[in-house]
This record gives structure tokens, C-alpha cells and sequence, in this order.
């Protein structure tokens, strides 16, 4: 009778236990994202503040293979990513994640003239794309150039073939960069180095030039002891009888080296002076 009331009681207890209770799965999850900092980088993060739901440990996943307990993703390219988390019971939740990036940022230099010459204008206007963006750096160069400020639209003077190349950079560390060639023309100048008055040809000492010249401001020739020869300002070039005829108080000068010095007005209002030497001959 006591051997049957224990498998009674042992009966009872296998058939009363209570089956276990299904543990909740991931409900939802919080996530940061940093997008990526400039156009083409590959610094964007994705990282999981809050799982909710379900019971830890809890492993993350950025592809479905590779799974770890560190809830942060890095060095992201722009783009669109699975994300899951998984608990130990195997639910697993995803949610699909966009890192974003900003527009391309660039700048395009464009000239009013991409010939001038020497000592000219030219104006250079700087269009950034996107508009409106701001900016934290202005980066001319050369320095030196003339005119040159923390602006994007600039007027300067070039004396020489000059590579001009702006550098811009935006609060947040992202460049972009230009450059335009600005060639100078050099005027052309003709300043004969032998004369003989009184001949056919070559009997006159003046300035010739192209259309860059506008006047000779001055013209003085000098003996070899230092005596004002000729003298004459403000006279156009290209004109012989405007410069010197070879004569000296009247008479033919006698042969050899006389010194000249000259100032030369352009068009652009730069002044510029030359000196050489013109041999006399009989």
C-alpha cells in the first residue's frame, strides 16, 4: 500500500510540471548614425544605442556572417546596410540603415581673358558647387599676386606666364581645387643699334613696337661723355622722323657709340625704361 501511494505521488508530479516559458524575441533596436564626412570618404559609422526587447548577450552583424558584441560599425562607405542583432535564442532582428554623404564639393576658376599683357588686368571668378556652400579656407595662388583677398571673385595684375590655383576647404575638412594658365603677352620692341644719317635706309634712331606700346614718354641720347644729344617726350612710336636724325647741333654726329635711354608708356598705363647704346657709322 505505501509502495503504491509514492508512484501516485511521483505520477502526479511529472504530470502537473509546468512546460517552460518562450522568452521574448528583439521587439526593435535604437541606432546613431554619422554620416560620411566628405563626397567619396569612407568614414561613416553606424553604431546600435538600444536593443529593446529580448535578452542579452546580444551579437551584431553588419553582413549576416560576421557576427561580434561590439555594437558599433566603422569606416563606412555611403551607402545602404543590413543591420541584425541576435540573441543567444537565435531571434534575430534587422533593419536596413543608410549612410549618407554630402554633395561633391568642387570649384571651377574662370578668366575674362586668358591672354593679357604685361602688367595687365584680368579678372578671376571662382563658382563652387554646391552653391552657397560655406567655406573656411580661401587659398589663392601665387600669394604675392596683387589684389588677391579671402574672396572668391578677384581682379589682379600678372607680369608673367602665371599658373593662377585656388584651394578652397569647407568647416567640416573638405577640399577642392582649380587651376587656369594666364599667359602674358610680352610686348615687342624694335630699338635699331646702328644708324647713318644722311643714308637711304637707316637714318633715323627711334622706337618701334607692337600695338601693346601706346607712347614713348621720353627719348635722350647721351655722347660717351655723358652729353644730352637729343632729347624728345612724348611722341608716338614707329614714326623715324619723331626719333633721332644722327645730327648734332645741325651737323652729322661724329661715328660712334652714343647711349640712349627711354620711357615707354603701354597701354595698359604701366611705364616702363630701357637703355642701350646706338653706333653712329659714316
Amino acid at each position: 500500500m505505501m509502495l503504491y501511494t509514492r508512484f501516485l505521488m511521483l505520477c502526479l508530479c511529472v504530470c502537473t510540471f509546468a512546460p517552460p516559458v518562450a522568452r521574448a524575441c528583439i521587439d526593435s533596436i535604437k541606432t546613431s548614425i554619422t554620416p560620411v564626412q566628405c563626397h567619396g570618404l569612407r568614414n561613416g559609422n553606424i553604431r546600435i544605442d538600444s536593443v529593446f526587447g529580448g535578452e542579452g548577450p546580444f551579437y551584431f552583424s553588419i553582413d549576416g556572417i560576421v557576427w561580434s558584441t561590439r555594437p558599433e560599425f566603422e569606416r563606412l562607405w555611403a551607402g545602404t546596410y543590413l543591420i541584425s542583432v541576435r540573441n543567444p535564442q537565435g531571434c534575430v532582428l534587422s533593419e536596413m540603415v543608410e549612410v549618407t554623404e554630402p554633395e561633391q564639393l568642387s570649384v571651377y576658376l574662370e578668366a575674362d581673358d586668358y591672354s593679357v599683357p604685361k602688367g595687365g588686368q584680368v579678372h578671376i571668378q571662382a563658382i563652387v558647387t554646391p552653391a552657397n556652400t560655406m567655406l573656411s579656407t580661401i587659398s589663392w595662388r601665387p600669394p604675392d599676386m596683387p589684389g588677391v583677398g579671402n574672396n572668391l571673385d578677384i581682379t589682379t595684375y600678372l607680369s608673367e606666364n602665371t599658373t593662377v590655383a585656388l584651394t578652397i576647404e569647407t568647416p567640416e575638412g573638405c577640399t577642392a581645387r582649380d587651376q587656369i594658365y594666364i599667359e602674358v603677352e610680352v610686348p615687342q620692341l624694335y630699338i635699331p643699334n646702328v644708324i647713318q644719317p644722311g643714308s637711304e635706309q637707316n637714318t633715323y634712331f627711334t622706337i618701334y613696337g607692337d600695338w601693346s606700346v601706346n607712347k614713348i614718354q621720353q627719348l635722350q641720347v647721351f655722347d660717351r661723355n655723358g652729353a644730352l644729344v637729343f632729347e624728345r617726350a612724348d611722341f608716338w612710336p614707329n614714326d623715324p622722323i619723331q626719333g633721332w636724325n644722327g645730327r648734332r647741333d645741325g651737323k652729322f654726329a661724329a661715328p660712334g657709340v652714343y647711349t640712349w635711354l627711354a620711357q615707354i608708356r603701354f597701354l595698359d598705363g604701366r611705364l616702363e625704361q630701357q637703355q642701350g647704346t646706338v653706333t653712329v657709322v659714316r
